[in-house]
């Protein structure tokens, strides 16, 4: 009943995927990907037989008159944060008609028509149907303004209780970079009206014929000094609900934010948010944070090749009628330092005091400390790294607590076209009331590869043995056998621009910025040379490396929208750059909804730069079975963008260790979107 894996016996499935790319001229191309399984597994999808998954069909003209990009089957839908940002199969279409590009002006119309559901089997178009029209203007003067109109139905289902919904959503953005001295001011709103039918508040009449507002506005800046800063503020009324858009409804928040670049390359942040929850209720919730952050090089002069990252914050969860009345301290740090004779070490700190101060309520204490070592192993041609690694962990309060001790252990190795991954854990609960069981749970994860020109074959074993004390003792086991093989040749990658621009010759291209204190993913090509690359960060003030073999980590924020804690890590081969990833934490993964939203800006974050993806995979929903979902493979986020160099991808890696985080990553190629081993498991 414990075991993570539901169902006993073999799990097959055949899977494909067909990829082709047709260039009629340097700016006409035909772009087409067919994605389908034959499954006869209880975990891969709830389907038997033959699944069509997912289509698409995209043609690109950037030499005609009217210069159009248009795409039928999956496509993903984003108009807003606020409006629409969810993945739709139909159709879409984008025009860029020619307005005085000489003078720097640019417009995009796009329309778009399709309905959310997760295979073309027993495909009903007017389930959840969206339509969606949006002109975006581009002004040196007037800067960036973008209208968006979305239309959605849906049919009542009476099982889950709902009615027939209906609703229309009209929102107008503006953006406008601002000089004022050695200031750039970046200036940012959006106002959105909401107008029709949602699920309902407290029961679907309540959701019937609504009216809501959403409200917001940023002011962001930079100069020549090594300081940034941002302020924020939104609302959101509480029948402010559209289908499709990623929001928290009924809430208001604010937000200020500043930061400073020292010339040590240590980065220090500061935080103040605010966010009152349920305003139109009788008992909102206030929730205070104040916080700051430092990462990069730590003691620089003192502690040599010491780097890491600290965050301390104190936040305070009140609701209007004291029912709930929380603060918490919370201290994490992690540090990363070259040790003795080739070995590197990490230590890992987590402190957290919650302090409950409504009646009948106990508070807890969570200590926590992660110690672990790595070192380069070489034996007959096979080279690799070993990580040992141990955890400590005490939790206490008045009703509990437990003493937990986590020994780890993990192997990389490759030679050639052979790769072997293997992780241990041996997790030691031990409660200090009679009241609590004793639980000890080893788990074992080895992973082995074998590529060889256009077919790789894999092996990957997992166990589970769960033993409390009092109690009876669970195990699970599978072992999964796969062959992949390509048909067909590779083609060289082509640019795909962003949605403020297109390809006609000699106009509107994308360019990133390369100012000295800010560096851009993109900009890390894989093939690239090492010492150039470090040039650049090193010009950039990125500092303080965790340097292992064939890896470079930096404590560095690369998305300033983005609070949670980042590294960008480099993996290399002979001086030559193989993989640039930004990885991203989660605050805490038990939170479903606070890890829905945290990937959904991270997302929104990565749109806003590089446009709608070229290709992207969604399985599974979010929900309290998360980690399981995602190491069984019922739940995948992946979304990609071609570029000249390769290939930017975003997700939810599988891990050995069973971590969950998010990644970006820009590499040649990657593994097909079934394999979501993608992960860079070295980097804990």
């Amino acid at each position: 009943m414990l075991s993570q894996y539901q169902f006993e016996g073999p799990q097959t499935y055949n899977q494909f995927s067909l990829n082709f790319n047709k260039r009629d001229n340097p700016y006409s191309a035909w772009r087409g990907r067919v994605y389908g399984v034959i499954n006869e597994s209880d975990y891969r999808v709830k389907d038997r037989g033959f699944v069509p998954e997912r289509l698409n069909l995209a043609y690109e003209k950037g030499d005609f008159a009217l210069p159009f990009r248009v795409e039928v089957g999956d496509y993903y839908h984003y108009f807003s944060h606020r409006t629409i940002q969810r993945s739709l199969k139909g159709v879409q279409l984008e025009m860029q008609p020619d307005i005085g590009l000489n003078a720097g002006r640019r417009m995009s119309i796009q329309f778009a028509s399709g309905a959310k559901q997760s295979t073309w089997k027993d495909f009903r178009l007017t389930e959840d149907l969206t339509k969606g029209t949006s002109l975006l203007f581009e002004d040196p003067m007037f800067g960036l303004w973008n209208l968006n109109f979305v239309h959605n139905i849906r049919k009542g289902i009476r099982s889950k209780g709902t009615l027939h919904r209906s609703q229309n959503v009209i929102g107008l953005a503006a953006e406008k970079t601002i000089p004022a001295g050695n200031q750039r001011i970046t200036l940012e709103g959006e106002f959105d009206h909401f107008n029709g039918d949602h699920n309902g508040v407290s029961g679907p009449a309540t959701g019937k014929g609504r009216d809501e507002n959403a409200l917001y506005f940023q002011s962001s800046g930079k100069s020549d000094l090594p300081l940034t800063y941002r302020l924020r503020f939104e609302d959101y009324g509480q029948d402010y609900r559209p289908n499709g858009a990623v929001v928290t409804p009924d809430r208001r928040s604010g937000e200020a934010h500043v930061g400073w670049r020292f010339d040590s390359g240590l980065r220090v942040r500061g935080r103040f948010q605010h966010y009152r929850d349920g305003v139109e209720r009788a008992d909102p919730v206030d929730t205070n944070t104040v916080g700051i952050t430092f990462s990069g090089p730590l003691l620089k002069g003192i502690v040599n090749d010491l780097s890491g990252n600290i965050n301390a914050y104190v936040q305070d969860v009140e609701s209007r009628n004291k029912s709930s009345n929380t603060t918490t301290q919370t201290v994490t740090a992690s540090f990363n330092k070259p040790i003795y004779a080739g070995w590197n070490g990490q230590a890992d700190l987590f402190y957290q005091f919650i302090n409950n101060q409504t009646r009948n309520s106990n508070d807890t204490t969570t200590r926590q400390v992660r110690i672990s070592g790595e070192h380069a192993l070489r034996f007959f041609g096979f080279k690799g790294n070993i990580r040992p690694g141990v955890m400590i962990r005490q939790i206490d309060n008045i009703n509990s607590g437990t003493d937990d001790l986590y020994p780890t252990l993990a192997v990389n190795l490759s030679k050639g076209p052979h790769s072997f991954d293997y992780d241990m854990g041996f997790n030691v609960q031990n409660a200090r009331l009679i009241t609590n069981d004793d639980v000890k749970t080893l788990t074992q994860n080895f992973y082995y590869r074998y590529t060889m020109e256009n077919n790789t074959f894999g092996l990957e074993i997992n166990g589970a043995d769960r033993n409390p004390d009092p109690g009876r003792v669970s195990k699970s086991f599978r072992a999964s056998v796969f062959w992949t093989h390509q048909i067909g040749k590779k083609v060289r990658l082509r640019k795909l621009f962003r949605r403020t621009t297109t390809s006609v010759p000699n106009t509107y291209i994308t360019t990133y910025p390369s100012s000295k204190g800010k560096v851009e993913l993109i900009e890390l090509a894989p093939s690239a040379d090492m010492r150039t690359i470090k040039e650049r960060l090193a010009r950039a003030n990125i500092t303080g490396a965790y340097e292992q073999a064939n890896l470079i980590t930096y404590e560095v924020v690369l998305l300033n929208e983005i609070e949670q804690r980042q590294r960008l890590a480099l993996e290399h081969k002979e001086g030559i750059l193989q993989k640039a990833s930004m990885i991203i934490e989660f605050d805490d993964v038990s939170d479903i909804n606070d890890v829905m939203q945290t990937f959904e800006r991270v997302r929104k974050e990565l749109l806003d730069r590089y446009g709608n993806p070229t290709n992207f995979f969604e399985e599974g929903e979010f929900g309290a079975n998360l980690i399981n979902d995602i190491n069984s493979g019922k739940f995948i986020r992946i979304m990609e963008w071609y570029r000249p160099d390769g290939i930017i991808r975003y997700g939810i890696p599988r891990r050995l260790d069973r971590q969950i985080r998010m990644e970006v990553q820009f590499a040649r190629n990657f593994p097909p979107e079934n394999d979501t081993l993608w992960s860079i498991e070295r980097v804990r």
